[in-house]
């Protein structure tokens, strides 16, 4: 939320949905920090395909930002991704981005495992761009929902619209960085040409 309320420009809009055991924003009001806030509570569990599409559903902008509860966001990255979707895109994001790394990872290295540094730089193969990433129009994904499961499903919803020609994805630079943790949803295991080391990261 505090990535959220550091974004440079007039972002009007925060859409939370909560499907925990325990509110993670319990005392939500229509407004905070001066802007409209969404607060979805759910009563049971549903996959991160059917959240995302629940927040689409409640969202009422033209453009529709992931951010992810464990992500960290710079304050112009909104305004980097809403520029470059001037140029007509229906969907961008970062192809290169930093990842940190939850202690006790391990890395897949010459048919073994070893422990991971902390921090990685990660470029998709195909210059796909990474899920947690996303900017898009609404109108797009009124037309292409997300998939109603956990595994993969932003990744998917990127492909598709770059295989129809209408996604842009470039290096996050400085402007984001993901976690990696034991469960994450996108399936990627550290290690391999997609996966650069870092002896430093962000701070």
């Amino acid at each position: 939320m505090e990535c959220w309320r550091r974004q440079t420009g007039p972002w009007s809009e925060l859409v939370i949905v909560d499907d925990g055991d325990d509110p993670s924003f319990p005392d939500a009001q229509d407004s905070f920090w001066g802007y409209r806030i969404s607060y979805v509570q759910l009563q049971s569990r549903l996959t991160v395909g059917a959240k995302r599409n629940l927040a689409c559903q409640v969202a009422r902008g033209e453009y529709i930002v992931h951010f992810d509860s464990d992500d960290w966001s710079a304050p112009g990255r909104i305004a980097d991704q809403v520029e470059r979707m001037a140029a007509g895109w229906q969907v961008t994001g970062y192809h290169t981005l930093l990842f940190r790394q939850a202690p006790g990872l391990m890395v897949v290295e010459g048919g073994g495992v070893r422990p991971a540094r902390e921090w990685w730089r990660y470029r998709d193969r195909h210059g796909l761009a990474a899920g947690t990433s996303l900017c898009y129009r609404r109108t797009w994904w009124e037309g292409h929902p997300f998939a109603d499961h956990n595994l993969n499903q932003d990744d998917l919803f990127y492909a598709e619209a770059a295989a129809r020609g209408v996604a842009c994805a470039v290096d996050a630079g400085k402007l984001m960085w993901a976690r990696n943790h034991a469960g994450n949803v996108s399936g990627r295991v550290i290690g391999g040409d997609e996966w650069e080391e870092l002896y430093e990261g962000l701070d």
